[in-house]
């Protein structure tokens, strides 16, 4: 019983953590690249009670980015990526990749800090499949 039990939760943490990987992983293998411009920043703001009474406030700011596909289109993405108001003049290039099907799915992030998190659940799924098929 505990085998079966092993397998399913291996097989649905794999399968949903090999879909997220290819998210991630989908704009950097097949998509185009293009150079954009930062054109503003999106501002978001957190604040947190914590246990000893102390006010706690986030602000982090995410960079709108406008870029240009052939056929004289442009598009603007927003980063997922927050950043501690750093001082970057507008006008700063940051490279994008996006669909050439659908500019509109685009990214300015990196790769590593996108990929890390499912590829970690991916090798768990692989771990949790092994045990069931051991066990």
């Amino acid at each position: 019983m505990i085998a079966i039990i092993l397998l399913v939760i291996g097989f649905i943490v794999t399968s949903l953590s090999a879909a997220s990987l290819w998210q991630a992983l989908r704009l950097y293998l097949v998509g185009r690249r293009v150079s954009g411009i930062l054109v503003n920043w999106r501002y978001t703001y957190h604040h947190q009670w914590l246990g000893n009474g102390l006010y706690k406030e986030f602000r982090h700011f995410h960079p709108v980015v406008r870029f240009e596909v052939p056929g004289c289109s442009h598009h603007e993405v927003v980063s997922e990526l927050a950043y501690d108001r750093p001082d970057w003049p507008a006008d700063r290039p940051f490279t994008v990749r996006y669909d050439s099907a659908n500019p509109k799915d685009a990214t300015v992030d990196p790769l590593a800090p996108t990929w890390i998190f499912p590829a970690v659940f991916l090798i768990a799924g692989f771990i949790i499949l092994y045990a069931g098929l051991r066990h």
